[in-house]
Parts: C-alpha cells; sequence; structure tokens
C-alpha cells in the first residue's frame, strides 16, 4: 500500500568461545546467540497496523577430535528457541513457540587422491501455535497446536584433485 512505511529494529548479541586441546580431543568451540526482531507497518496516519515481533537464542557446542583411522571430523550439539508473534488487524498467522534440539557429525578422510566427506544431523523440533486468543471477537487461527518433527539428513561428498588447484566433487545428500 502506499501510504504505509516499515519501521523495524533487529539486536543480536554473540558470545562465542574456543579452546585448543592437545590428545584426542583438538579444539572445543562453544557459541550461544540472542536475537531480537521487531517491525512495525506504520499506516499513512501513524497508526500502527501490525507488529511482527521475534526473539529467538541459539547454543551450539561442537568437539573437534583427532583422526581416527585417518578420518578427522567434528561432533556436535546444537539448540534452538524460537517466539514469534504478529498482533493487529492483518495479522495472517497465530503466534508461535519453536524448540529444537540436535545431535551432529561431519567426518572427513582421505582414500588415495580422493577427499571423502560425510555428514549425519539427527534433530527434534516442536511447534507449538498460540492459536486465538480466549476471547477474540473474531477467531481466525483456531485452537492452538502443537506438532512434533523429528529430521535426519545425511550427505556424502568425494572430491577428486586435478592440477592447477581444480578438483570434481560430487556431493549426495
Amino acid at each position: 500500500e502506499p501510504d504505509v512505511t516499515i519501521r523495524m529494529r533487529r539486536e543480536r548479541v554473540t558470545l562465542t568461545g574456543e579452546r585448543h586441546l592437545s590428545g584426542p580431543i583438538n579444539q572445543i568451540d562453544v557459541h550461544f546467540s540472542d536475537t531480537r526482531y521487531r517491525h512495525q507497518e506504520v499506516e499513512g496516519d501513524g497508526a500502527v497496523g501490525t507488529t511482527f515481533s521475534s526473539t529467538g537464542q541459539e547454543l551450539r557446542f561442537q568437539v573437534h577430535h583427532a583422526p581416527v583411522a585417518g578420518a578427522k571430523g567434528i561432533l556436535g550439539f546444537q539448540a534452538e528457541s524460537l517466539r514469534f508473534s504478529a498482533l493487529g488487524e492483518e495479522a495472517f498467522v497465530p503466534g508461535t513457540r519453536t524448540r529444537s534440539a540436535a545431535l551432529f557429525a561431519l567426518e572427513e578422510g582421505q582414500v588415495g587422491p580422493l577427499t571423502l566427506t560425510g555428514g549425519l544431523r539427527v534433530e527434534q523440533v516442536r511447534v507449538s501455535s498460540d492459536g486465538d486468543a480466549g476471547a477474540a471477537e473474531e477467531p481466525r487461527f483456531g485452537a492452538a497446536v502443537s506438532r512434533r518433527f523429528s529430521p535426519i539428513s545425511a550427505s556424502l561428498s568425494a572430491a577428486w584433485p586435478l592440477e592447477s588447484g581444480w578438483s570434481i566433487t560430487g556431493v549426495l545428500g
């Protein structure tokens, strides 16, 4: 609409740390972030029509291990929490809460001239909808609902080096 402007604000704080070690574990990494986002659709007369808001936190912990049977890699854990809301007359989705936790591994090794890389991620996700407010004059979203998902992803790649720094790579994911 021609008379609508957007007022946005995003704040993100990230803390990262790593520790280098010797032995079977080479390095430990920890990442934490907190993100807050808000955007308002402001009508030509200055009235706020719809406000979108999102807050989230993420924690990631990963361990780099020394080569085992010629393969080196990373094992890790990642957790996320996200809260989203859309408030106002033109809100088209209910508020939601999403929580997820995942374990992952990424391994790399040499087989002759080939560099093989394999990855695996197993995750648990829960998404909960707030639905309509109890005293909603005009119900739009229905009752609160919660769903669980268990995504699994895997990948395998092979890189064959050529001359002059080039390589041929194939990926299966």
